[in-house]
């Protein structure tokens, strides 16, 4: 009985384990990389934004949950990591005007928007791109009726969401790749491009749908979409979302919108910061830096190509002057040293967990292996101890006091 016992709590063990294995795998999460600081170069500088699949952003997150890694080598954590939820932020909002807009899901969208430039601060620049029908993708052609471009002042950017009507059609791609073009013209650092709409691209002929995807990639432009509506080009905005580093949100009804602004906002405006030494000395461009996360809220990584790298030259001590004749002196040998073993890469959470399970199955079949048999028992004659039979008097002495004792081990 307790045996059984025992293996249903090993069992159940076991399930937990591989349940975690199981619960981390399907929580994947989000990176974007959104700049590397080299100013300081070898210091580096990485600042790069973290949400879970509900476009969360991940709190809490500490050194020892970060992996980095250049050009494949072997893993190590930031000297540093620090988070900031008021991150200074550039982002262009992209707001469908089409006549599917009119009425409320139009006035519910000119709440959000107003809301969601309610949450950045004076550092922060705001653009905002309304469309319909007929979208100049010229980025020096500006309409003022329709468009305002970045700037710190949000006064303009209000009035223009504020004064929105809805009509005409659903210039997509247009807008989106007019929208980046602005981004693309800002100096490096935590740009973003947030989408709306409640419908798809209108003329389905009109416009390129892979132009702002590859302009969003060359300037590492995340792009974010906020759909409403099921008449929505959905697999067109995922990819946007998903080929570009951004997140994308739905929802089926207008009165969401407020939330859905909100929590955007909160996505955009925290990111993390961290710090270490590169290894880079050949002041070469293009080496792969990665970012990997193993925490609680599940696992990610993503790639970032690096630019051009200060040349460090190596260092060599210069010739000593000889003004004399040397004076011979035997060579001192010189010890030599053992090589440094490499530190193995810190085994990420997954692994810990299948670690701890095989720990757990090698100490059941230690207690299972090692558990002490029970004697067996032999009738001996309680007149001259001999070993009787399973019935019957003593064959020796003719005795029928029988003992009962233990049979000696190795018998």
């Amino acid at each position: 009985m307790r045996r059984k016992s025992s293996i249903a709590s090993f069992s159940a063990l076991v399930m937990v384990a591989l349940l975690s294995v199981t619960v981390l795998a399907a929580n994947p999460i989000n990176i974007n990389i959104s700049r590397v600081d080299t100013s300081a170069f070898p210091a580096m500088n990485v600042e790069f934004s973290a949400w879970d699949a509900n476009g969360i952003p991940l709190s809490g997150l500490e050194a020892g949950e970060v992996f980095l890694q250049e050009d494949g080598n072997q893993e190590f954590h930031p000297a540093s990591l620090a988070a900031d939820t008021a991150a200074d932020l550039a982002v262009a909002l992209v707001l469908d005007t089409s006549g599917s807009m009119a009425g409320q899901p139009l006035l519910d969208a000119k709440s959000a928007a107003a809301r969601f430039l309610d949450r950045l601060g004076k550092s922060d620049q705001a653009a905002v791109l309304s469309f319909s029908s007929q979208v100049n993708t010229d980025p020096a052609a500006i309409d003022p009726a329709l468009e305002v471009p970045f700037s710190s002042d949000l006064t303009d950017a209000y009035a223009l969401v504020e004064s929105l009507q809805a009509g005409g059609a659903t210039e997509l791609y247009n807008a989106v790749e007019k929208a980046v073009s602005w981004t693309a013209q800002l100096p490096p650092g935590h740009r973003a491009v947030l989408v709306f709409t409640d419908g798809r691209n209108e003329p389905p002929e009109v416009g390129d749908p892979e132009a702002p995807i590859k302009l969003a990639q060359q300037g590492n432009i995340p792009i974010f979409v906020i759909a409403l509506g099921e008449d929505i080009d959905s697999a067109y905005l995922q990819r946007l979302t998903s080929e570009t580093g951004g997140f994308y949100a739905f929802t089926p009804i207008s009165s969401e919108l407020s939330r859905q602004f909100n929590n955007m906002a909160s996505l955009l405006k925290t990111v993390y910061r961290a710090s270490y030494i590169s290894s880079f000395t050949d002041g070469q461009a293009g080496h792969k830096l990665s970012l990997r996360i193993a925490a609680s809220q599940g696992e990610g990584s993503v790639d970032y190509s690096l630019p051009a790298l200060p040349l460090i030259a190596p260092t060599t001590a210069p010739s000593p002057t000889i003004t004399t004749a040397p004076t011979a002196v035997l060579p001192t040998p010189v010890p030599t040293l053992e090589p440094t073993p490499e530190t193995p890469p810190p085994p990420s959470l997954r692994s810990r967990i299948l670690i701890g399970v095989g720990v757990l199955l090698a100490l059941v079949g230690i207690l299972l292996t090692t558990r002490r048999r029970k004697p067996k028992m032999i009738d001996k004659c309680g007149n001259c101890g001999a070993e009787l039979p399973s019935h019957g008097p003593c064959p020796i002495c003719g005795s029928t006091k029988r003992v009962e004792v233990k049979e000696k081990e190795g018998k």
